[in-house]
Formats: structure tokens, C-alpha cells, sequence
């Protein structure tokens, strides 16, 4: 499977300390490769390399079992309170729990925060159309 990808990322990793976005793709890169315990293991050095990445604490509220999601978005808003990528994982939370006036304050605040960035506008979207 993913040797070669892997040992690509991890030399990245290696030469670009704190980038978010290799951290992301590396535990992106083991959930395709149905290994959760790698993907947790990378996920975890990566929030402890850059706590402050919203980016990977997203991807860690989406990965995280069901149960877990509210607890891990508590921590996310802790260590990243206003990064849209957080802000957009929560309003997911609140669309799942059926709680949708939060879920469009949510999407609001991060559309507000960060106009620019097309996920989160996307997601709202998808949500008002019945599609998330």
C-alpha cells in the first residue's frame, strides 16, 4: 500500500516542522489505509507539534468516534476558539444532534470570520439544502 507515501510524508514532516497541512494529509493517509491506530498515533503528535491548527483539530472531531465528538470539540474550541475549521466541525455537531438554529449561528460565525473560506461555505450549503 501506502510505504512509499508515507515515507515521503514523514521526511516532509521532517523538514517542515509545524506544517498543519502535512500532519493532515499523514492521518488522512493512514484512515485510507484503514489503520486507525497510526491515524491516532500521527493525529495526536501533530496536535502536539501544532495545538493551535484548526485544521487538524476538524479532522480530529470528524474522525473521532460519535461518542467522542463533543468532547473533542471542547477541546478544539479551547486551543483554536475562533478558527473556522473548528467553528464549521461544531456547526456539523449541532446539524447531527438536529439542533439547527445553532448549527446556522455556527456556520454563520464561521462564514463571518473567515469570508473566504469556501468549505465552510459549502458545508452551510449543503445543510439548508438537505444535503448534509
Amino acid at each position: 500500500g501506502g510505504s512509499k507515501a508515507r515515507s515521503l510524508l514523514e521526511l516532509a514532516r521532517l523538514k517542515n516542522k509545524g506544517n498543519e497541512v502535512l500532519w493532515l494529509e499523514s492521518a488522512r493517509l493512514e484512515k485510507r489505509l484503514e489503520n486507525d491506530s497510526a491515524k491516532d498515533n500521527i493525529m495526536a503528535k501533530g496536535l502536539q507539534e501544532c495545538g493551535n491548527s484548526g485544521l487538524l483539530w476538524a479532522e480530529h472531531i470528524y474522525s473521532a468516534p460519535r461518542v467522542e465528538q463533543k468532547g473533542k470539540s471542547m477541546q478544539a474550541i479551547k486551543s483554536c476558539n475562533d478558527d473556522p475549521h473548528v467553528i464549521v466541525a461544531v456547526a456539523g455537531l449541532f446539524v447531527s444532534e438536529r439542533k439547527y438554529e445553532k448549527a446556522r449561528k455556527w456556520f454563520l460565525r464561521a462564514t463571518t470570520i473567515k469570508p473566504e473560506l469556501g468549505d465552510a461555505w459549502v458545508r452551510w450549503y449543503a445543510f439548508e439544502k438537505g444535503l448534509a
